[in-house]
């Protein structure tokens, strides 16, 4: 989880280097039954896609976030992980 931030700014957020640490960390997330790190891992690869003008890929993990939230899924909401966030994907509800 610490790598992904840290490649960002090193590399750049259109590194490929970001999106493949993204989405191994995603992957073991999935592996390893840790679903509470999968929206900061979503929003990770939504921003990393959509940096590269990769917009329906960008989406698709946008979207993913928001059926976490609708579903209830986790007790932890879904929040802007970023203040400038370019999607809109804010916290709908309190974080309780």
């Amino acid at each position: 989880m610490a790598l992904g931030p840290a490649l960002l700014a090193t590399k750049g957020f259109a590194a490929s280097e970001v999106g493949d640490t993204f989405a191994r960390a995603r992957a073991l997330a999935e592996q390893l039954d840790r679903p509470e790190y999968q929206v900061p891992l979503l929003y990770g690869l939504r921003l990393y896609h959509t940096v590269r003008s990769e917009f329906d890929l960008g989406l698709s993990f946008a979207t993913q976030i928001t059926q976490i939230e609708w579903s209830g899924g986790p007790a932890w909401k879904v929040r802007c992980w970023h203040e400038t966030d370019l999607s809109g994907l804010c916290d709908v509800g309190s974080s309780g």
